[in-house]
């Protein structure tokens, strides 16, 4: 059985940060200094998951009434493959079925180097029950489409969620579409 843990209380902060770090690209991530105090406002919570005594991955959720953003989600490089993003998938939409989640992926372009991996991305999502919204975002320089799940998400609400997490300088840099 999977277990979510808060960051701060977890055993496994040295392996949440070394996947955290892995798994995205700098250019879709903060720098850890300016991210983990992020993580510890209101509303806001970085999960280390496990099983039993192994590390299995992290979620990070940005919440704001009756939605979520689906920040960050990302599986151990050496778990990856064994159903463990779709155990951690299910079991976020199970945990908060009253609420809305929202999440951005890469834009789908056929002239990017990773468009397979987009492509699966994408895939893994919709076969998890997100519905692609109608609107694209711009953050920090990268285009990325938006899903949800529980229902659609307007453009306000998105940005509202993110002046609540980023605060507003960062805020600013946001190009919603």
């Amino acid at each position: 059985m999977l277990k979510f843990e808060k960051f701060d209380r977890s055993p496994f902060q040295q392996e949440l940060v070394r996947v955290f770090e892995e798994a995205f690209p700098p250019a879709e991530r903060p720098p850890l200094r300016a991210f983990l105090p992020c993580t510890r406002k209101p509303g806001c919570v970085l999960y280390a998951v496990s099983e039993g005594d192994t590390f299995v991955g992290l979620v990070c959720l940005a919440g704001c009434g009756d939605l979520l953003c689906l920040m960050y989600l990302a599986v151990s490089p050496r778990l990856r493959g064994r159903r463990y993003g779709s155990r951690i998938l299910r079991g976020l939409c199970r945990h908060f079925k009253d609420k809305r989640i929202v999440l951005i992926l890469e834009n789908l372009r056929r002239d990017c180097d990773n468009y397979q991996q987009r492509l699966a991305r994408r895939l893994f999502y919709r076969h998890a029950g997100f519905e692609l919204l109608p609107w694209t975002v711009r953050e920090f320089g990268v285009w990325y489409d938006a899903m949800s799940f529980g229902g659609g998400v307007s453009r306000q609400e998105y940005i509202a969620l993110n002046r609540q997490f980023y605060g507003r300088p960062a805020y600013t840099m946001l190009q919603i579409l």
